[in-house]
C-alpha cells in the first residue's frame, strides 16, 4: 500500500483533526519571537547532530555544533546539562562536557520507540536553555492542543 493510498483511506473526521492540529501549531509558531524560534531551531538541532552521531566524541560533535549554530562550547554545556537534569540522567560530574554528552547518548541509544517523543520534548527544553531559560508556553499550549484533539479521543474509544 501506498503512503498516497494509506492517507486516502484514513477516516475523514482524523483527517480534519490531523490538519487542524498543523494549522494551530504553526498559528502558534508564528506567534513566537524570532528569538525563540531561532532558540527552538537551534536546540532541535543540537539534538540532530548528538542523534546523528549517537557514539561520536565530545570535540567534533562540539565543533559540529558551534559551526553550525553558531553557539559556544559554554552554550553546548548548559543545554547539555540542562537536558541531563530535565530527563532525570545520572551524571557524575555535571561540569564535564563530555560526561554529560555520553550520559545523553547513552540515554538516548536506550529509547527504543519512544525516541520521537522523547527527542521533541528535549528539542524544546534545549530550546528554552538556548533562549536564556524563559519558559515557552506556546510549546505547551500546542502539546496540550495535540492531547486535546487526538490522544484524549483515541482514548477514550
Amino acid at each position: 500500500m501506498s503512503i498516497i493510498q494509506f492517507i486516502e483511506d484514513l477516516p475523514e473526521e482524523l483527517v480534519s483533526d490531523v490538519k487542524s492540529l498543523f494549522n494551530k501549531a504553526d498559528a502558534a509558531w508564528t506567534k513566537l519571537s524570532p528569538e525563540v524560534q531561532a532558540a527552538l531551531k537551534n536546540g532541535s538541532g543540537i539534538l540532530a547532530v548528538i542523534n546523528n552521531d549517537i557514539n561520536g566524541e565530545y570535540a567534533p560533535i562540539v565543533l559540529v555544533i558551534e559551526q553550525k549554530f553558531g553557539v559556544t562550547s559554554e552554550q553546548v554545556n548548559s543545554v547539555l546539562a540542562g537536558l541531563a537534569k530535565a530527563f532525570n540522567i545520572a551524571v557524575q560530574d555535571t561540569s564535564s562536557g563530555t560526561e554529560l554528552l555520553k550520559a545523553i547518548q547513552t540515554y538516548l541509544s536506550g529509547l527504543g520507540t519512544n525516541w520521537g517523543a522523547i527527542t521533541s520534548a528535549a528539542a524544546v527544553i534545549g530550546g528554552e536553555i538556548l533562549n536564556g531559560g524563559s519558559p515557552i508556553s506556546i510549546a505547551v499550549s500546542v502539546i496540550q492542543t495535540i492531547y486535546e484533539t487526538i490522544v484524549k479521543p483515541l482514548l477514550a474509544k
